[in-house]
């Protein structure tokens, strides 16, 4: 069942008229898409899965790379919805009544302590399946979406620039390498010369296509669409780890957002991937994140498409080796 609408209605939710949703369930309410599409994507952050908003039976979302839509259809209640609820692994709770009552509170206690630890597993497994499934199907869609956009968008300063980014790289004055140093999060500190701090930012940047982009972007005025439908806008790999901490860590503290942002920056564990291509982003990468941020179930938990997948789908540059994501265990 596709999420296109088929007749005019007003919705539901914003109150306004437009097409309807062909909603998958036996609900007679009228969504208009974008409403749908943000209801879908709010009870997936709040329960791990997309669910109708009036009924709240599950729905299963996939993406049509075909006709760049999102198909909506009921979800089949799982035969082990009610595992949560068995006893394996969990604190037993036999021969506990010679035990006084603090002990067995104590027991009932761990018991649903466990217990809460597996339904939350459980739903960070939903979630992540959900989000890799449809971020997989939509892939070959947004990669045509940069195709076109290099005939409809053309950066005549990338190509310019792409043919031989270390010339470029070599001119800028001393003030603008270590201000671009440490807008990427590094330094400049033992730097003697203008020469020394080109080639630290060459060497943290990478690869020549990487370097193309970083010097380019200034110029760079494309704006790229998302298969979402919305926009992507280019930020610093610095800003783009910052915005990505809440939803990773949700409830953690100030304190452990900031020790969380320092792994991110030293690369000790991974924080934010391309969409495209699955590389790790570092500080030093330019990231491409989408405007509907977390507001669509097509992408609940965002949308990235780094400086060189841009580059080479849209633009046809040199597409960089692939470096390996960091250990996380």
């Amino acid at each position: 069942m596709s999420g296109e609408g088929v007749a005019e209605s007003e919705c539901a939710i914003c109150f306004e008229l437009g097409y309807s949703t062909v909603l998958p369930c036996a609900c007679k309410v009228s969504y208009c898409t974008r409403c749908w599409d943000q209801s879908l994507a709010a009870s997936f952050h709040s329960c791990g899965q997309a669910r109708c908003p009036t009924c709240r039976g599950p729905v299963h979302v996939d993406f049509d790379a075909s006709s760049g839509r999102m198909v909506f259809s009921r979800e089949e209640a799982s035969d082990d919805d009610d595992d949560d609820d068995d006893d394996d692994d969990l604190p037993p709770v036999t021969d506990i009544d010679d035990l006084d009552e603090a002990a067995k509170a104590a027991v009932h206690a761990a018991r649903a302590i466990a217990l809460a630890r597996k339904r939350e597993n459980k739903r960070a497994e939903q979630r992540q399946e959900i989000t890799h499934r449809l971020l997989h199907q939509a892939r070959p869609a947004q990669i045509e979406i940069l195709r076109k956009l290099g005939n409809q968008q053309p950066e005549p300063r990338l190509i310019e620039v792409s043919k031989d980014p270390e010339s470029v790289l070599y001119k800028l004055s001393k003030e603008d390498l270590e201000s671009r140093l440490t807008m990427l999060g590094s330094s400049a500190e033992d730097c003697t010369d203008r020469e020394e701090l080109a080639r630290r930012l060459r060497d943290l940047l990478g690869s020549s296509t990487e370097l193309a982009c970083h010097l380019a972007a200034p110029q760079m005025t494309c704006k790229p669409p998302c298969v979402c439908g919305s926009t992507l806008h280019r930020v610093s790999g610095v800003d783009r780890m910052l915005s990505a901490i809440p939803t990773i860590m949700p409830h953690a503290s100030k304190q452990e957002r900031e020790r969380l942002f320092v792994l991110m920056l030293r690369g000790d564990i991974p924080g934010v991937q391309c969409d495209l291509c699955d590389r790790v982003v570092r500080a030093s990468n330019g990231i491409w994140t989408c405007e509907n941020g977390t507001s669509t179930i097509l992408h609940a938990t965002a949308y990235d498409v780094c400086d060189s997948c841009l580059a080479v789908h849209a633009y046809g540059l040199e597409c960089p080796p692939a470096t390996a994501a960091p250990a996380t265990g």
